[in-house]
């Protein structure tokens, strides 16, 4: 069976992405980082998950990891990432290689960078696309202009002879996204694609993100520690806090009525207008090995249990899961 059948492409659906019980280490011995510890979380086939959570949380290691492109020091200890019927971590780097850009693709936060700054980005699109779809170079340089339009790029074919220095950070952004959008992949990766844009051009590259999803029914995992970006893009929300999943569910629900103290204080920090909010504490190292709950130092309704017992994560009777021994404590009434 070819990864393409695996993958379940046929009749234009696609593929949902399921990751199971992922372990991530960072580094080895006393000093490892634990950067991903047992995360779960599915994308069902045109499904908008986002991805929230404080710096250092594991949500850009995770999808890393699912795109099997970990920094040489880290490596996965356990777990599984599927993409319709293909287990990733059981592909030949080759087979993978035919998945980046074509089945699942990824749009980092800093596109200056993660572009090639020796070729005209009209031609990084057109590589893309020939190395996933073939085709002629003409037919390649077409299919580039034409995105960049679709991107909203004024004057699309003077600007594929471009290089990236010579681009606006909104403007590389979008090319960005129209190099990950242009073999119309089953799942966008967004790793806080906004990040360094005025509150204009972000509003901009959302509108371009959202548009082109729609119109290719590509699911999206958006990572972002902006819940506001989350909520005008999302519909599922995942909330991650020392490389694991406490929380995750409908986002409507979730924001409206949070289970975990640490979700409730991400929320109301981000809600805060009169005065900044903070949650109290720090965050912990993770190196560190926890017996009990990540989040018990900063909690204000740990108790013993919490201290000694990590929690599991639970489905509650509106379908969330959530890792807390006192998710009912937090509710709101």
């Amino acid at each position: 069976m070819t990864v393409r059948e695996r993958v379940s492409e046929r009749a234009g659906v696609a593929p949902g992405l399921r990751i199971r019980n992922l372990w991530v280490d960072i580094g080895k011995g006393a000093g490892a980082v634990h950067a991903v510890r047992g995360v779960d979380i599915a994308v069902q086939q045109g499904a908008r998950v986002g991805v929230v959570g404080e710096s250092g949380s594991g949500k850009t290691m995770t999808a890393l990891a699912v795109l099997r492109v970990l920094p040489s020091t880290a490596r996965v200890l356990e777990g599984e990432v599927t993409l319709g019927e293909a287990d990733l971590f059981s592909l030949s780097n080759r087979e993978m290689a035919s998945v980046r850009g074509r089945q699942i693709s990824i749009v980092f936060q800093n596109a200056k960078s993660a572009l090639n700054p020796v070729f005209p980005v009209g031609e990084q699109i057109s590589t893309v696309y020939r190395r996933h779809l073939g085709g002629s170079r003409s037919a390649a340089r077409a299919r580039a202009v034409e995105i960049l339009e679709a991107m909203g790029i004024p004057e699309p074919a003077r600007t594929a002879h471009l290089f990236p220095h010579e681009l606006s950070g909104g403007m590389a952004q979008r090319v960005m996204i129209a190099m990950a959008l242009v073999c119309e992949p089953a799942i966008l990766l967004a790793d806080e694609p906004t990040t360094g844009l005025d509150v204009t051009i972000q509003a901009q590259v959302l509108d371009v993100i959202a548009t082109s999803l729609k119109r290719r029914s590509t699911s999206l995992l958006l990572i972002s520690h902006d819940i506001g970006v989350v909520r005008g893009m999302c519909e599922e929300l995942v909330v991650m806090y020392a490389g694991e999943v406490v929380e995750s569910g409908a986002l409507e629900n979730i924001l409206s009525n949070p289970h975990h103290p640490y979700t409730a204080g991400l929320i109301e920090a981000f809600m805060a207008t009169d005065k900044p909010h903070y949650i109290p504490g720090h965050v912990p190292t993770l190196r560190r090995t926890f017996i009990g709950c990540s989040f018990a130092d900063r909690c204000p309704l740990a108790n013993e249990t919490c201290r000694t017992i990590r929690p599991e994560l639970r489905q509650l009777a509106d379908a969330r899961l959530v890792a807390c021994h006192r998710a009912e404590q937090v509710g709101r009434p």
